[in-house]
């Protein structure tokens, strides 16, 4: 199996999959990225996220 690229952005796909063990769904990540929720970056109508983002985001959220 490959390892991940850490320096490519992740498609809302792979964070339900990767942060959220399928819990949460292709859809409700795209709604929380679209309410700013999750930290994110828009390219046309595509959304991408960073792993770093993503994990300083979680690692706070954990902190506090």
């Amino acid at each position: 199996m490959d390892k991940p690229d850490f320096s490519k952005p992740l498609t809302p796909k792979q964070v339900a999959e990767e942060y959220f063990g399928g819990a949460m769904s292709y859809w409700t990540v795209l709604e929380h990225a679209k309410h700013n929720r999750l930290p994110h970056r828009r390219i046309g109508r595509k959304y991408f996220f960073k792993r770093e983002s993503l994990d300083k985001m979680f690692d706070s959220d954990k902190a506090s």
